[in-house]
């Protein structure tokens, strides 16, 4: 379960993070494979995750034709947004008709990516909510926007990709313009480890899962009461 304490075992276990093909660690919250739901019945968030970790040839070709939703898979952009699209038609048969589409790191880039198509192609009905969380510092989106943010950042992030300072001035272009609900909020809590800042501690909420899940969650209740 995310936001425990350290336990002598391995922290992956014990914190709700899983090693994904070997090489990074992505928090439960975050995690695609379970689309997990948030804010209670009606209410899933749908994760868009690209990893940080550049995977071999080997790799790279072995994953993509598995095409499992798996957090440490690669794919491209237009993988990115076919499975968006489809995740949202799942989404709704179950009967939970307002897809928040969530990206965390470099998945901010698929959420620029996803919501220029949208726009294009006359499909924002696809979005029912951005979560933009610890998001790439290039991450941008251009107006007009028709849905609720929730911009959520590590106020210690480490990551020099991934600065706190970008993720705020972006929510504040938003914000300025934007008629629907727009948010941001840091996330404080946590723990730094002894490993690549861009893969690991305060950049995928290590030790601080339960904090950032609670503030997700209080924006989408009241967004979607």
């Amino acid at each position: 379960r995310l936001g425990q304490q350290p336990q002598p075992a391995d922290p992956a276990e014990q914190h709700g993070l899983r090693a994904e093909a070997g090489h990074q660690r992505i928090p439960a919250v975050l995690e695609p494979r379970t689309f997990r739901e948030v804010g209670g019945e009606g209410r899933r968030t749908q994760p868009v995750q690209a990893p940080d970790h550049q995977p071999g040839r080997g790799e790279v070709q072995q994953q993509r034709s598995r095409r499992a939703a798996e957090g440490g898979a690669f794919q491209t952009i237009a993988e990115s947004i076919a499975d968006n699209r489809f995740a949202t038609q799942w989404l709704a048969q179950q009967g939970h008709v307002n897809p928040i589409v969530l990206g965390h790191s470099n998945g901010g880039i698929s959420l620029t990516e996803f919501f220029k198509y949208a726009k294009k192609n006359n499909k924002t009905d696809l979005i029912s909510g951005f979560i933009v969380s610890g998001v790439r510092s290039e991450t941008y989106f251009d107006p007009p926007y028709t849905f609720p943010m929730l911009f959520i950042h590590h106020e210690k992030d480490g990551c020099t990709h991934t600065t706190p300072s970008a993720s705020l001035k972006n929510f504040e272009k938003v914000k300025a313009i934007s008629q629907t609900p727009t948010e941001f909020v840091y996330v404080t809590g946590g723990l730094v480890e002894p490993r690549d800042p861009c893969r690991s501690g305060h950049h995928m909420y290590y030790v601080a899962g339960d904090e950032a899940a609670k503030y997700i969650d209080q924006f989408l209740v009241k967004i979607y009461p």
